[in-house]
């Protein structure tokens, strides 16, 4: 905008003292109308006697003026005429050696150009051209500030072309160049800024080259360059290297633009500039450290220029050194600490793809990791942002290079074989896909789309195959055909199409095995980009069409791989017509060659995907073409273990009723196969993994199909037509399916597996099938609900095929591994007798006159060892032998109480008279437990006392019920109770629990009879151990859990004494109020204990308790309760049996440890805590109930 300004309205301007005109003259800037007279001004700064401090305020005068009335001195005066004192005045501070004047002079030169910028461009080209003579005329030594402004000008004012205003640019020039030899690094960081500046403003000699003057050009620039590199070699100063603020290298920044500007504008310095190479990797280390340094770019590109056109100019530890510089400015780049421009980072890449290409790449020991982390970081500074970056091209190249170096690595005899590989496909993974599927392209970047294919193919193609191998699945599992279809809608160009087919066929490859995808690579010229014109060739005709039969190969393939992972190309409807539609075109043409089976199988398994998607039983089809593949199943050669298919597809064809007796054949095939490759956790198959009993007994689990059904018939069938090698192999598959859900015996039960059982042991005779056969049926006993037990006579027939088996050998007393299998059999089904069902095979079982015998005559050979029983642990054959009699007799115990309870007289238990009494049924005299559990192993009274404590119960229940009188000596219930307090406070829990359980029962007994009485008058050991229970439950170690369940013991001795009709006057002595006071202050929320609390319940009953007591206690199993329930509701279910099976390599002892856990864990879906958890609650709500009684 321009100012018009009216002269009268101007303030008045005195005449200068001189009589100068006032038209020279400029206005003060304080307002008194004082003026600056500009001639005077000029004389002044002209006169080099003029004092400093004179020429300093004149400057700083006019610099105010400068500044508020810029207006008036370039409307009243003539400006151009300051030009020649001001340049005077700058040289001439050279010559006073005044930098602060010298700074003074530069600085008001620069304002007065940037005043006269806009409109007085001629104000700056005259000071150029001054400015210019003067550096080109004298010596340079004393110039530094003429130097910084003359540079200022050229940088600032560039619209004014200062170029064309410098009169002699070859003196000029050769001035510089001298001025470079000087001494001082700030004169000659100046003077290479200076010719950077000229050099892009082409104010060079050789802008301006002749014919005539081509050598004496060459001879300056060469000179030039060696000088550049001098000052570069010369500067030791970290001060000076590091003084680093945006422009402000002295010496650095000028020169290695200038040596860029060099190597750009004359070919034959390209050579040169390896004279300075070790100093440029020293630049780099610093410049690498410094965000957006003005020379990063052209440090770069010298050193990127000097290795490409140098061949070999780099050392092993040049190489290292650039790499790991440039790994470093890539990791800062990535984590946003170090900002770099586009140049910088495309130069980075590109150096480090030439450090890889270089021939002694191999050679150094730290390259493979750079490699590692520069290729991920530069990948990942890229693929950040939703956003595209220009810079992804780059980062992919060098990728791409490390990719190939990665492969060379691994047949170079030099190399450090660091995987290299798997940190490329881990970056892969984590950002590019990644990356590739959130990023919109909305049809641009064509090129970087392919870059990332290119990469993925490349370890596709060269990778090795375990690895390619997985970064496949890893590509297919991610929707890798949708993607690339998607792909390749935006950009359907040949290339785009030729990159998308041909890495969906190396894909195939790798997934399903080699040469699946050559069909998609023989067509993939001819395919369409749109999935929906694909699915539509299957329906097409092809008659003598090679093309479209290739075509249709090609997307069957596809659409088959696809399915694998669940992906769906195009509408349901139209996938299933078009598919369909090929069917009933094809059915005819199927022959049977190795091609057509795999077409087949590929078809099979496709439409099987299809028509048992979710939305496959919601849509129409064609029962037509549902009758030709059944047809092609039945008639046709298709193997389903020769590729891979998806769990639904292999559900779908299980379903179907009409195609059994084929599926029967495949499943058949898959058990000899699986068979022969048991050692395996998968089937394989050339490395691919195809069906697998992973599959097979997920589908027998899921209970909605026919699988378990083919599996029980093909046993069955096997064994009638006599194929013992293949009832092996199938019992071992169903075997392994049990061992993966324990809970499919239900469906085995319910598909009739023990008619199979029957007819196996009835016609087989191999030990091996026996072995195997025996072991399943202990896994399915033990896993199945007794629900689905209802085969009683089938499981009769095959208890009865044991007993035989077992009759020949128990009379040598004593039974081998496979003997006491059945014998663990034998305990299950006497288990599972108590819920109602299987009894008949439960009462053979117990009336087995061979069994009581071999039970029998265990047990008093045990007995009869006396003390030294406890040397006869489970792993000797008597112990072995003597742990499954006593679970025998366990569960003997149960079944008799439901089936025989009416005709049991359950004191033939107990010895009465000197004469050596037998029993008639499976189970074990009281003495004879009494004694294996004074005597006996570990394992042996706990398994004794559990015998003991179920006899004992049963005997009270009956004479209870039945007012039976005790036929029993007083010595004989003395020697019982005797045993059982002794091991009170045995260390193992369970065995002290059911040694109080037996001797608290004949506390009970004291309301029935004279010899019970006696028996507890005259025991001192109650007392004994109610004190100890006193001591122990107001100790300060009650507060721990293992303590607390020591007392249990007494705690349920305790309680048996205060049911008593006459307790023991010690009683309640022992419980007094300042006890049950001490114990309630000792115990807290955490460790109350059922026992504990049902301890306090009789207690109350019998009075003991103050009400304050009570009030006490009832807070304390609130909070108690509360806990218990929160802990339930943060304790997973956990089923105990889960994973419990026994396989053929496990041993005897994996039976025994399963049977003693059904013995001691009723419900076999709670586990332990849980159980404790229910028993505290129910004595916590008895508690409560009682106290409101009170």
């Amino acid at each position: 905008m321009e100012v018009e300004l009216d002269v009268d309205e101007l303030p008045p301007i005195r005449t200068c003292a001189k009589g100068h005109r006032s038209t020279f003259s400029v206005a003060a800037a304080d307002g008194s109308g004082a003026a600056i007279c500009l001639t005077c001004l000029s004389t002044l700064l002209s006169d080099p006697s003029s004092l400093s401090h004179h020429v300093s305020y004149a400057l700083s005068q006019l610099s105010v003026a400068l500044l508020h009335n810029r207006h008036l001195l370039f409307c009243t005066c003539r400006p151009h005429l300051l030009v020649p004192p001001l340049v005077r005045a700058l040289a001439a501070t050279g010559d006073r050696a005044d930098d602060r004047l010298a700074r003074q002079a530069a600085d008001v030169i620069a304002d007065l150009c940037n005043a006269a910028a806009d409109d007085h461009w001629y104000v700056v080209g005259e000071f150029v051209g001054r400015i210019a003579d003067l550096l080109a005329s004298g010596c340079l030594l004393r110039q530094l500030y003429t130097l910084h402004c003359f540079g200022v000008l050229l940088s600032s004012h560039q619209n004014a072309n200062p170029a064309a205003h410098i009169g002699d640019k070859f003196s000029l020039f050769s001035n510089l160049l001298d001025g470079l030899q000087l001494p001082s690094e700030e004169i000659r960081g100046e003077i290479f800024f200076v010719l950077y500046k000229m050099s892009l403003l082409q104010a060079t000699p050789w802008d301006d080259i002749y014919d005539d003057s081509v050598a004496d050009s060459s001879a300056t620039g060469e000179r030039l360059l060696h000088l550049s590199l001098e000052a570069l070699l010369k500067s030791q100063s970290n001060d000076v290297r590091m003084n680093c603020v945006g422009n402000n290298d002295i010496l650095i920044v000028p020169c290695i633009q200038v040596l860029s500007l060099l190597a750009n504008a004359v070919e034959i310095f390209k050579e040169r500039l390896a004279i300075g190479f070790p100093t440029l990797l020293f630049v780099l280390h610093y410049v690498a450290e410094i965000p957006f340094h003005p020379v990063q770019s052209h440090v770069l590109k010298l050193i990127w220029t000097c290795i490409l056109n140098c061949p070999g100019i780099m050392s092993i530890s040049q190489a290292e050194e650039i790499a790991v510089s440039l790994t470093e400015i890539f990791r800062r780049h990535s984590t946003g600490e170090l900002g770099m421009s586009s140049e910088a980072f495309t130069l980075a890449c590109s150096t480090f793809v030439e450090i890889l290409k270089s021939s002694s790449s191999f050679d150094i020991q730290k390259l493979s990791l750079l490699i590692k982390e520069a290729s991920r970081n530069a990948i990942s500074s890229c693929t950040k942002s939703h956003e595209y970056s220009d810079l992804l091209l780059y980062s992919l190249y060098l990728l791409k290079e490390a990719l190939l170096y990665s492969r060379e690595e691994y047949t170079n005899p030099n190399s450090h074989k660091t995987d290299i590989e798997n940190s490329i496909i881990e970056t892969c993974e984590t950002y590019l896909l990644p990356w590739l599927q959130r990023v919109s392209f909305d049809g641009q970047h064509e090129e970087a789309l392919l870059g990332v294919f290119e990469n993925f193919h490349i370890i596709l193609l060269k990778g090795s195959d375990i690895k390619a191998r997985k970064f496949a699945d890893m590509l297919a599992s991610s929707s890798w055909f949708s993607l690339s279809f998607g792909c390749l809608g935006l950009f359907p160009s040949d290339h785009m199409k030729s990159r998308v087919y041909l890495m969906l066929s190396s894909v195939i490859d790798k997934v399903l095995g080699t040469d699946f995808g050559q069909a998609i690579r023989d067509a993939y010229m001819y395919l369409p980009s749109d999935p929906l014109e694909l699915i539509y060739l299957l329906g097409q005709k092809s008659l003598q069409d090679i093309n479209l039969v290739s075509c249709q190969h090609a997307a069957l393939i596809i659409l088959y791989v696809s399915s694998l992972y669940g992906e769906r190309l195009a509408d349901e409807n139209q996938m299933l017509a078009s598919i369909e539609q090929y069917i009933l075109i094809k059915s005819n043409s199927f022959s049977c060659g190795i091609t057509d089976s795999m077409m087949l199988t590929q078809l099979v398994n496709l439409y099987g995907f299809v028509r048992g998607a979710p939305y496959g039983y919601a849509i129409p089809y064609s029962p037509e073409a549902e009758k030709a593949v059944f047809r092609l199943i039945a008639e046709k050669e298709w193997d389903l273990l020769v590729m891979r298919i998806h769990p639904i597809a292999l559900k779908w064809l299980f379903q179907q009723e009409e195609i059994m007796k084929p599926m029967s054949q495949q499943v058949l095939n898959f058990c000899k196969f699986y068979f022969s490759n048991k050692t395996q956790s998968c089937v394989y198959l050339d490395g691919i993994q195809l069906l697998d009993i992973q599959m097979i007994a997920g589908l027998v689990v899921s209970g909605d199909s026919y699988i378990s059904s083919v599996l029980v018939s093909l046993l069955r069938q096997q064994i009638e037509e006599g194929r013992e090698d293949d009832c092996i192999c199938v019992l071992n598959v169903t075997a392994e399916v049990l061992s993966i859900f324990p809970n499919v015996s239900d469906q085995f039960c319910l598909c009739s597996i023990a008619d199979a059982f029957r007819s196996l042991h009835h016609s087989v005779h191999s030990s091996e099938i026996f072995v195997s056969c025996s072991r399943l049926v202990f896994n399915v006993l033990y896993s199945a609900s007794y629900r689905t037990l209802s085969q009683d006579d089938d499981w009769l027939a095959v208890t009865v095929e044991f007993l035989e088996y077992l009759n020949p050998k128990l009379a040598s007393q004593s039974c081998s591994q496979e003997d006491n299998v059945i014998l663990g059999i034998f305990c299950l089904i006497l288990h599972h007798s108590t819920n109602k069902v299987l009894q008949e095979a439960a009462k053979a079982i117990i009336l087995s006159s061979p069994l009581v015998s071999l039970m029998d005559s265990v047990v008093q050979t045990a007995c009869s060892k006396g003390p030294a029983l406890v040397e006869h642990d489970e792993e000797t054959a008597l112990g072995e032998s003597l742990v499954f009699v006593l679970l025998l007799s366990f569960f003997s115990l149960e079944s008799l109480h439901v089936i025989f309870e009416e005709n049991m007289d359950w004191q033939d238990f107990l010895e009465f008279s000197n004469e050596v009494h037998s029993l008639s049924v499976l189970g074990i005299a009281c003495h004879d437990l009494c004694r294996l559990i004074h005597f006996g192993s570990s394992l042996i009274k706990l398994i004794a006392s559990q015998c003991l404590v179920e006899l004992l119960a049963r005997i009270s229940d009956q004479r209870i019920h039945q007012n039976y009188d005790l036929k029993c000596s007083f010595r004989y219930l003395e020697s019982i109770m005797s045993v059982t307090e002794g091991f009170l406070f045995y260390e193992d829990i369970n065995v002290a629990r059911n040694c109080s359980i037996c001797f608290g029962t004949i506390l009970c007994w004291e309301k029935l009879g004279l010899q019970e009485k006696k028996a507890i008058k005259g025991t001192k050991w109650c007392r004994l151990v109610m004190e100890e229970l006193a001591i122990a439950l107001t100790a300060p170690g009650l507060a721990s859990r293992s303590f607390t369940n020591q007392q249990k013991s007494a705690a349920h001795i305790a309680v048996s004494l205060l049911k008593l009709d006459q307790v023991p006057g010690w009683i309640k002595t022992l419980f007094n109020n300042s006890f049950i006071s001490g114990i309630i202050k000792n115990i807290s929320a955490r460790n109350v204990t059922a026992e504990v609390v049902k301890l306090f319940t009789e207690l109350m009953a019998k009075k003991y308790l103050s009400q304050e007591q009570v009030a006490a206690l009832h807070h304390l199993f609130q909070i108690c309760r509360k806990q218990v329930y929160k802990d339930s509701t943060n304790m997973q279910h956990v089923e105990e049996n889960s994973g419990k099976v026994v396989t053929a390599h496990d041993d005897i002892g994996k039976i025994c440890s399963m049977l003693i856990h059904i013995m001691l864990h009723k419900n076999l879906d709670c586990n332990d805590l849980q159980i404790e958890h229910k028993k505290l609650l129910d004595e916590i709500e008895i508690f409560f109930q009682q106290s409101s009684r009170q």
